[in-house]
C-alpha cells in the first residue's frame, strides 16, 4: 500500500506532542540521523551582526586637472 505525503502530514497533524516526540526519536534511531534546528536559528542575535554591509551608492568625484578635451 502506498501512502501519499498529504496523508503523512494529516496523520502527523493529528498526533499529540508526546507522540510526535516519540516518532522523531524512532525515526532518528531507524535512519541513523539526528533532528536538530538549522545553525541559522541557533545563531540568534549574532547572525544580525554578520549581515552584509550596505553597498555604497553615492560617490564624491574630484577633478584634479582640466584637459584639452
Amino acid at each position: 500500500m502506498s501512502v501519499s505525503q498529504d496523508q503523512v502530514v494529516d496523520f502527523i497533524k493529528n498526533l499529540k506532542l508526546g507522540e510526535v516526540k516519540s516518532l522523531i526519536t524512532r525515526l532518528e534511531d531507524e535512519l541513523g540521523v539526528k533532528a536538530s534546528a538549522p545553525v541559522s536559528f541557533a545563531a540568534g542575535p549574532a547572525a544580525a551582526a554578520a549581515a552584509p554591509a550596505v553597498e555604497q551608492t553615492e560617490f564624491d568625484v574630484i577633478l584634479a586637472a582640466v584637459g584639452d578635451k
